[in-house]
């Protein structure tokens, strides 16, 4: 199919320059944000919030295994017996606590005072509000504690995600200082090249009317097949309220093309002949 000519109420203009578009910088933007809160999430998660919630899982394991089950006076005949016995214990930590505590945990650690004043009090939930109230540690108990390899996950999906939001952020700025433009000479594209009417030989328009994207097939300089797009919802946009800069961009392009251009019609065309020719095919068969 070949270009057919552009008819318009009004005559058009010399050059159309189209730039980002808001619908790109608001979903660049989004995406930016995104990955900066799981990147800065995910290292919260692996630096703090796992280490406490260790901290606390261990700690309440020594009031409910320990302290509860031989702070009784079955167990040692006076207070002052478990007094003596508990202020010599230390807290039973895995032994990569270093990896999985939080930073600044004293290792090895005492029982602390509410262990040792325990003597034949069994009310579990008494002491862990004490205890957590006093120390300002969060009385909810995890079911299992983080591994060390789950708090190193933590770290490797924040450095993942700060990755994509450095990625993105880079696109977004380089998309910034760009635009699609379009004279009477060639049509310039956001990635700089600078592609002359008479080197176009096809656009393939197929995504045109549902995406706003079509792909300009064209030769170089030194007569290689090359290609290059025209992005109407990245650059330019197809608002009426706006004059729908896109889409006037691409009818100067097409004003000056005379190649072929492939749209779902054509498409269509080809199928039915494609499928005559075999029903003939088939008839000559039989």
């Amino acid at each position: 199919m070949t270009a057919p000519a552009v008819s318009e109420p009004e005559a058009l203009e010399s050059e159309y320059i189209c730039r980002p578009t808001q619908w790109f910088i608001r979903r660049a933007l989004a995406m930016f944000c995104m990955f900066l809160f799981f990147a800065l999430w995910f290292f919260k998660d692996g630096y703090w919030t796992y280490k406490k919630e260790n901290l606390v899982y261990y700690m309440h394991q020594l009031f409910a295994n320990q302290v509860v089950n031989q702070a009784t006076a079955e167990n040692y005949a006076s207070q002052q017996d478990w007094v003596d016995y508990a202020s010599t214990q230390n807290v039973l930590f895995p032994e990569d606590a270093a990896k999985i505590l939080p930073e600044g945990t004293k290792l090895p650690q005492k029982w602390p005072q509410e262990a040792i004043g325990a003597y034949g009090n069994d009310d579990l939930d008494v002491m862990w509000e004490a205890y957590t109230r006093r120390v300002g540690l969060d009385s909810d108990v995890e079911e299992e504690p983080h591994s060390a390899r789950q708090i190193r996950e933590q770290f490797i999906f924040s450095g993942l995600c700060g990755v994509l939001s450095i990625g993105v952020l880079f696109i977004f700025l380089r998309t910034l200082r760009r635009s699609m433009r379009a004279d009477n000479e060639a049509y310039y594209a956001p990635g700089g090249q600078v592609v002359k009417y008479a080197a176009m030989h096809r656009i393939d328009a197929r995504k045109w009317k549902t995406k706003g994207v079509a792909s300009i097939s064209y030769k170089d300089s030194a007569g290689g097949e090359q290609k290059v797009k025209v992005d109407g919802l990245v650059y330019g946009d197809f608002k009426k309220e706006e004059g729908e800069p896109a889409e006037k961009l691409y009818q100067k392009i097409l004003s000056h093309f005379e190649g072929e251009i492939l749209e779902y019609e054509q498409e269509e065309e080809e199928l039915e002949v494609s499928g005559e020719q075999e029903g003939a095919e088939a008839k000559v068969d039989e």
